[in-house]
């Protein structure tokens, strides 16, 4: 098992619905599902200037590998009663004016796992069902709590034979904030999805 604090790897389906690839360069912005001191946001609130925008986050269940996603009832009630319908509605309006919707998966105090083959096969299963339900276009792996690369490696490629990506990474984002001892200029704000320095 290696920490995997500073790197975030994603995922892109190759044909979504709102077309084309990404362009050569990205901004990608984390939209927070709790609430915590920052703004809360619906979906649609978030401004087109973001290439990639990552739902933050898919968490563990009892079973090893597997994913789960639900809006949170905490931020459903502080947005005034946020709805699935309505997340689900802003999944595709955000998609169609050509920004792509992902699932992150992990987090800070996330607490997946994929450290055998049944897990990884659990975790390709749940994310592609996942991505079907919401719509998203695929999944930003931020496992800040250690990741084993060849059965992560064996569940991406599963996932990749089910949703039908050009190949198992399409965009890796380094991450230069509290990765221990190691500081930088810029560092990420996931709770609003902006740069900050």
């Amino acid at each position: 098992m290696i920490a995997a604090s500073i790197i975030v790897v994603t995922i892109i389906r190759r044909s979504p619905p709102s077309g084309g690839g990404l362009p050569k360069h990205t901004l990608t912005g984390y939209w927070h599902n709790f609430v915590n001191p920052a703004v809360e946001l619906t979906l649609s609130q978030v401004p087109q200037d973001y290439d990639v925008v990552a739902i933050a986050f898919g968490e563990a269940t009892t079973t090893p590998g597997q994913v789960t996603f639900a809006l949170d009832p905490g931020l459903s009630t502080a947005l005034g009663g946020y709805t699935e319908a309505q997340f689900k509605a802003d999944v595709q309006a955000l998609r169609q004016r050509g920004q792509k919707v992902i699932l992150s998966v992990g987090g800070e105090a996330g607490h997946v796992q994929v450290a055998s083959s049944g897990a990884a096969t659990a975790f390709a299963n749940s994310v592609y069902s996942i991505m079907r339900t919401y719509g998203f276009d695929g999944v930003d792996i931020d496992l800040e709590n250690g990741l084993n690369a060849t059965y992560m490696a064996q569940a991406l490629r599963e996932l990749r034979t089910k949703a039908g990506v050009k190949d198992i990474l399409t965009v890796v984002n380094m991450q230069y904030y509290n990765s221990g001892g190691c500081s930088a200029a810029t560092r990420r704000s996931t709770a609003r999805g902006r740069w900050t320095s």
